[in-house]
């Protein structure tokens, strides 16, 4: 066996994208970049296959992102009209949670 099909071999059942990213980091005139560039060239993608790896990629992406990023939720309704024109009325202290009232008495 050749040292090109050996190439072909181990990169054959990289996924097109992960090929792509190997490619970006190769010297132009390796023989592992040729190899790979005749892996992309004989596989038949049609646009279904590139629109899953699109749907995946914004996904992974999607998924980095919101691991540095924290939402919050509202559990409690929003203000009615009325109350918003009455505007915030301060809460008597028998109304405060136990951790507001640790720090109002302190």
């Amino acid at each position: 066996m050749k040292k090109e099909d050996s190439y072909q071999i181990d990169y054959c059942r990289y996924t097109t994208n992960a090929l792509l990213n190997k490619l970006i980091k190769l010297d132009k005139d390796s023989q592992l970049y040729f190899s790979i560039i005749c892996i992309l060239r004989k596989r038949k993608c049609n646009e279904n296959y590139f629109s899953k790896e699109s749907k995946l990629q914004l996904e992974r992406e999607r998924f980095i992102n919101l691991q540095s990023v924290c939402f919050g939720h509202k559990n409690q309704q929003y203000y009615t009209e009325e109350e918003m024109i009455i505007g915030y009325v301060i809460p008597k202290y028998e109304e405060l949670s136990p951790e507001e009232k640790e720090i109002y008495d302190s």
